[in-house]
């Protein structure tokens, strides 16, 4: 992708316009100028960014247009920058426009309602497995619902269908 687009309008100097040199280890810039790694900047409980920067960016005519930073322009890297761009292009492409437009009538509805209408915005509980199990209680609280009003739709009574021996679930 050659710059980020906002609205109509296509900004040259979006950090997608410049080129990473895998190699190298280096940004270029849409003038031709290269922006080295500058530091590791650390982050609270995640992995640390690559810095690059600019070192002739105030000689540059587009100085103004591209940064303001008297020191030049910086862009940094995520360690998974690869990836994520990878996977950008993968939801940017038809098949997964598709895909991804499906999940807000798959995925979505779920997390909606569970939030909104049985009012569970935070867990209670504190370590993983505590939370896992009261999500667990959540889902399962989710699911007996979807259940209750299928049966309700079918107009079919759930105490008849629970008592019924060999009952198999037509869903």
């Amino acid at each position: 992708m050659s710059g980020q687009q906002r609205g109509k309008e296509v900004d040259v100097f979006h950090k997608d316009s410049f080129v990473y040199d895998e190699d190298r280890d280096l940004y270029i810039c849409p003038e031709g100028e290269e922006l080295i790694f500058s530091h590791l900047q650390t982050r609270k409980n995640r992995e640390p960014l690559r810095i690059y920067r600019g070192r002739s960016c105030t000689a540059c005519q587009h100085f103004g247009c591209c940064t303001s930073n008297k020191n030049g322009r910086t862009i940094s890297r995520h360690p998974y920058e690869k990836e994520l761009l990878q996977m950008r292009q993968k939801l940017d492409s038809d098949f997964g426009k598709a895909v991804y437009g499906k999940r807000k009538y798959i995925v979505e509805p779920p997390f909606g309602h569970i939030k909104s209408i049985m009012g569970f915005t935070s867990f209670l509980l504190r370590g993983l497995e505590k939370v896992k199990g009261e999500f667990k209680l959540v889902s399962t609280a989710h699911n007996l619902r979807k259940i209750w009003l299928y049966l309700k739709d079918q107009k079919k009574n759930m105490a008849d269908m629970l008592t019924q021996v060999d009952y198999q679930p037509g869903f």
